[in-house]
């Protein structure tokens, strides 16, 4: 089994601050931020992108599952816990 990393984690690991890692990845520091709170979704070519400036197999990159809020416009008659 292949062991994961965090966003962050890889980040930190590789010494990259937010900054420095936005800006290598072109985008904003918030858009990562938001990356690893898993407060949105990662395009596959932004992770494809992050593996190779962090330098890691793209399989070793986990990102957090974007949260479901309880907005009841969605709702479908059941539950997510």
């Amino acid at each position: 089994m292949v062991q994961t990393l965090s966003i962050k984690a890889a980040r930190v690991e590789r010494g990259f601050s937010q900054e420095a890692l936005a800006e290598k990845l072109g985008i904003g520091k918030r858009t990562l931020i938001s990356w690893e709170n898993g407060e949105v979704d990662v395009k596959p070519v932004s992770m494809f992108a992050l593996a190779y400036v962090l330098n890691y197999d793209i399989d070793v990159l986990r990102v957090p599952i974007k949260k479901f809020t309880n907005k009841s416009h969605l709702k479908c008659g059941f539950e997510i816990s």
